[in-house]
């Protein structure tokens, strides 16, 4: 359970339109729970950038979420695993090319700069 401040909202209305409720969030509680979502809303870019890397307290695993349930798990962005594993899984015949380095950097986001992959040849 959160420990941020509640901030209750009208779930038909959130729906059809949110930016009423989060532009009042954005006054009045800019890191709110909100119970009819069960979750913690951040409504300022700042919040969201430097705690979205927090997956250990706010993760982005939903099973029953919309997204899951229209497209299936995000296997770009896994929290606390890594996704290729599982991208490899799926496209049986992709595989690393060796060839060609692994290079890690970056300033505002760190990780792959690129990972060179080839198709087998059925």
């Amino acid at each position: 359970m959160s420990n941020a401040p509640h901030f209750d909202i009208d779930v038909a209305a959130f729906w059809t339109d949110p930016y009423p409720d989060l532009a009042r969030m954005r006054r009045e509680a800019p890191i709110a729970f909100v119970p009819q979502l069960g979750s913690t809303i951040f409504t300022r870019r700042d919040d969201i950038f430097s705690q979205e890397k927090r997956i250990n307290v706010f993760s982005s695993h939903q099973p029953a979420g919309l997204m899951n349930t229209l497209m299936g798990h995000n296997m770009m962005h896994k929290d606390g695993d890594v996704a290729l594993p599982g991208i490899f899984a799926r496209l049986g015949s992709l595989r690393l090319d060796t060839a060609e380095p692994v290079r890690i950097g970056g300033w505002a986001f760190r990780g792959l700069l690129n990972l060179s992959v080839k198709w087998d040849v059925l």
